[in-house]
Order: structure tokens, then C-alpha cells, then sequence
């Protein structure tokens, strides 16, 4: 049931982002910004449509892969949290998509930087959802070569395997809540576009990082 609706969804979104587009009566839109949170490079409006075919490139990759590996024992096994990841994932891009555009087509409303930042602000809280969302099936994948926290220990052992996966199912719904915060603090009390996205990246290292320390440790104590 969900596939089929981030199906729709996906296909949807790429319809409805192409209407938008040509609509827009601006050929010429901005398509970087700079840390200044001012755009620094410019091209014609299409281009933002790679964008929205993002969830459906996404969908076809992974309804590929499940069928071209679909005899292999651990995504068999993973098909499951997939299952559930995937509309998560899809929500997320179309989510993306859609503020990106906003972005992109508003040049000329008032306060642009502060529209922009705020914009940005509910991309991570997007972004923490979805974090926590996979933290929330973190523990339930099974070991396998193309989804998890898969360091050279966890892939030796499959105690170090469920033990740091465990572990990281904390850690990531906490992080997920950070960003949240983090992104609807920016968005009440706004900040610079520098000091926005360095917290942002701050709390993906910590988050990156710690189980990979943690797989490590464990892996070393068990074999000690």
C-alpha cells in the first residue's frame, strides 16, 4: 500500500513541479547560494525539475536493486524496514523539492535572506524527522551490504553488528530531535545561513561519528 503511494506521490510531485515551473514567468532563476545566503550563480528555471524527479529516480533504484538481488538472504531480510524507509525517504524529497522551489522562485518577495533562512530551518527539521524515522527501525536491520552502520567490525560480528545498531537507535532519534529543535529555534529567532548550517553539520558528524566509535570499542572488548 505504501509503495503504491510513493508512487503516485512521485510521479504527482514531478507533474506538479513542472506546472509550477511553467508558470513561473522568470526564465532565468537563481540556482546556488552562497554562505551569505545570497545567490552567487544563475540558470534557466527547467533545471530545478532535476529536483523534483529526485523521489521518483529514488523509487526506481530501489525497486531495481530489491528485484535484481531479490535472492540474496540479507536484503530478503531487510525488504521489510525498506518497505518502511522508502516512503519516509520520499516524503523527505518531495518535502525538499518543494522549499528548494520556493527558494528558487521568490527572489523578488521582501527580506530574502530571512524567507531563505527560515526555508532552510524547516529542510532540517524535515531532515530530523527522517533521522529519526531510520533510528526508529535502526535495530531491526539485519546484516547485509547495503544498509546500516557497516563499519569493519560490525561486519565481522554479528553481535557487534546488533549491539552497535542498537546503540545507534538512541543515538540517531536524539540527533533526529536536535535538528529538529535546532531547525524551529532558526526558524522563531533567525540566524546567519553560516551559523545555521554549521550546527546542522555539527550534529550529522556527531551522529556519524559516535557509532562508529562505539562499534569499534565493543568489537575490542569482546575480543579482549
Amino acid at each position: 500500500m505504501f509503495r503504491k503511494i510513493m508512487w503516485v506521490v512521485s510521479v504527482l510531485n514531478v507533474v506538479a513541479s513542472a506546472v509550477v515551473l511553467a508558470l513561473h514567468p522568470q526564465s532565468i532563476v537563481p540556482i546556488h547560494f552562497g554562505v551569505n545566503g545570497q545567490p552567487d550563480n544563475w540558470g534557466n528555471k527547467w533545471i530545478l525539475l532535476s529536483l523534483a524527479v529526485l523521489p521518483l529516480f529514488a523509487a526506481i533504484v530501489y525497486e531495481v536493486y530489491m528485484l535484481y538481488d531479490q535472492k540474496n538472504v540479507a536484503t530478503h531480510k531487510n525488504r521489510e524496514v525498506g518497505n518502511k524507509l522508502m516512503p519516509s525517504l520520499e516524503l523527505f524529497l518531495v518535502t525538499f523539492n518543494w522549499i528548494m522551489l520556493a527558494i528558487m522562485l521568490s527572489r523578488n518577495a521582501e527580506d530574502k535572506t530571512s524567507f531563505e533562512t527560515g526555508a532552510i530551518a524547516w529542510t532540517i527539521v524535515a531532515m530530523g524527522l527522517f533521522i529519526m524515522v531510520i533510528g526508529r527501525f535502526m535495530d531491526k536491520i539485519q546484516p547485509n551490504g547495503w544498509l546500516g552502520i557497516r563499519t569493519p567490525w560490525t561486519l565481522k560480528s554479528k553481535i557487534v553488528w546488533r549491539k552497535t545498531h542498537q546503540f545507534t537507535r538512541i543515538v540517531w532519534l536524539f540527533a533526529g530531535l536536535a535538528m529538529v529543535i535546532w531547525g524551529a529555534m532558526c526558524w522563531f529567532f533567525p540566524v546567519s545561513i553560516t551559523i545555521l548550517f554549521t550546527v546542522f553539520f555539527l550534529i550529522l558528524f556527531i551522529m556519524a561519528l559516535i557509532p562508529i566509535i562505539y562499534s569499534w570499542r565493543f568489537f575490542k572488548n569482546l575480543n579482549c
